[in-house]
């Protein structure tokens, strides 16, 4: 149940928790250090696998395409921690509106148009969120989702049943081919961990109802300015089912949660 009651933290709160689960958001900044540690050439192919030089170019066809998706997974992922380092400004923006929830609706509920005509009273309406920072989060997402499918495509060209007899083409021993067939084993396993959609979902359906909730503040406030402007005598109208006691209780709940986010999320 989200506090969707008007002047209130709409769906940022959702049953008294923050809308941000902190777990999911480290489970995802963590898939997103460890692309960094992805083989993404073929001197790290062969550290982290032990595939050999002959099998690396027995096998070149498929080992390339894959160290080219390693590389593109790796500037996509950085391009994706940029945009959830946006998500301490959101927590941070957004302990900033609960803290002056006090005295900015006091202001609200006993000096209406005082309020809303002085030009410097702007805390409320801070954004705390963008559509750059929510759209680079979904796009650079999208773009490790579209590389992971082309990898497990290269995986299962891994698998094959010609691999070793390309292998042994190059590959002195049978002993050789065993070795680098062990090696395919270890990179077949390094691509099956590439699984950026169930990594991301929780987070992103978050970010998504996280801009929601903001949007919905906006609307809240920018009613009640539109009320005052359109009216000689601003009255409570608008404020008629507003509990103000509940709503700044919710206010000091999300910033005790959002709080709690922020010690549970790093990037």
């Amino acid at each position: 149940m989200s506090s969707n009651g008007f002047l209130s933290p709409h769906n940022l709160l959702i049953n008294s928790k923050f809308c941000c689960d902190g777990p999911s958001f480290t489970e995802l900044t963590n898939a997103l250090w460890a692309a960094q540690d992805l083989p993404a050439s073929e001197i790290m192919i062969n550290y982290k696998t032990g595939l050999s030089e002959n099998g690396i170019q027995a096998l070149y066809s498929i080992v390339w395409p894959i160290v080219e998706r390693f590389q593109e997974i790796q500037q996509s992922s950085a391009n994706l921690r940029i945009g959830c380092q946006k998500v301490k400004d959101v927590c941070d923006r957004a302990l900033y509106i609960a803290s002056t929830a006090q005295p900015d609706y006091d202001a609200i509920f006993d000096d209406l148009e005082k309020l809303f005509m002085d030009p410097d009273n702007d805390s409320l309406r801070q954004q705390t969120i963008s559509e750059d920072a929510t759209n680079l989060l979904r796009s650079s997402t999208t773009e490790i989702i579209e590389i992971q499918s082309k990898l497990t495509d290269l995986g299962n060209a891994l698998g094959g049943s010609d691999i070793h007899d390309k292998l042994a083409s190059r590959d002195p021993t049978e002993e050789d081919v065993q070795n680098d067939l062990a090696a395919v084993s270890i990179l077949r396993d390094i691509i099956k961990g590439q699984n950026m959609q169930d990594q991301s979902g929780p987070s992103l359906s978050n970010l998504e109802i996280l801009l929601g909730a903001v949007s919905a503040i906006t609307g809240d406030l920018d009613g009640l300015r539109n009320s005052i402007k359109s009216s000689t005598h601003p009255g409570p109208g608008l404020l008629l089912d507003v509990e103000k006691a509940k709503v700044l209780e919710l206010w000091a709940t999300l910033q005790s949660e959002v709080q709690k986010f922020k010690d549970q999320y790093s990037v």
